[in-house]
Order: C-alpha cells, then sequence, then structure tokens
C-alpha cells in the first residue's frame, strides 16, 4: 500500500501530547504562496524527469536481460573447438559486434 509512516508518527505523538493533557491543535492552511508557485514547479519538473530516467533505466535493464538472456543461449549452442573457445566472443560475433581475428594481440578486432 501506501506509504503512512508520517501519519503514524503524527498519530502517536498526538496521543501521546493528549495523555500529558495537551490540548492539541492542528492548523491547516489554504493555497501556497505565490513565490513558493516556483519551488513547487521545480519540484514538480523534477519528478517529470525523474520518471523519464526512470523508464530510460527500466528498458535499459530489461534490454539489458534480454542479451544476457541471448549470451546465456548462445553459451549452450557454442562449438567447443579451437575457434571458438569464449562463449562471449562467439556471442559478440554472432551478434555482429567485433571481427574477432585468430591472433593472441592487442586490439583483437580490425578497424
Amino acid at each position: 500500500g501506501s506509504v503512512t509512516s508520517h501519519l503514524q508518527g503524527l498519530f502517536s505523538r498526538t496521543i501521546a501530547l493528549l495523555s500529558q493533557g495537551v490540548e492539541v491543535v492542528y492548523v491547516f492552511d489554504g493555497a501556497p504562496h505565490p513565490l513558493k508557485l516556483h519551488t513547487l514547479s521545480s519540484r514538480s519538473q523534477r519528478r517529470s524527469d525523474s520518471a523519464v530516467r526512470m523508464n530510460f533505466a527500466e528498458k535499459l535493464a530489461s534490454t539489458f536481460a534480454s542479451h544476457l538472456q541471448e549470451l546465456k543461449d548462445a553459451n549452450r549452442h557454442v562449438d567447443t573447438g579451437k575457434d571458438s573457445s569464449d562463449p562471449l566472443l562467439s556471442w559478440m560475433r554472432m551478434r555482429g559486434y567485433v571481427n574477432v581475428r585468430p591472433t593472441n594481440g592487442d586490439g583483437g578486432h580490425d578497424p
């Protein structure tokens, strides 16, 4: 459900004050002051931006999970011969990411 810890805290403080004989008065004011409207607008914009970034991150994570599953699947089908001893390189070849040279030199891919 919803976060209610702030309400529980308010309730417990109210009970404590009432048990000490204190009369509790709550004051709820109206609309925010015009000077605060800029702050509220800024907060709203940050929340909106955060939602966009979260949506992007979720899509990125989903894509990564999909590629990871492809890697696992490719790992099951890898020929254990001399040329394909590394499942990651086999997967990268299948995806067309790199052209791996059969030597053990630096760089390991054609420009």
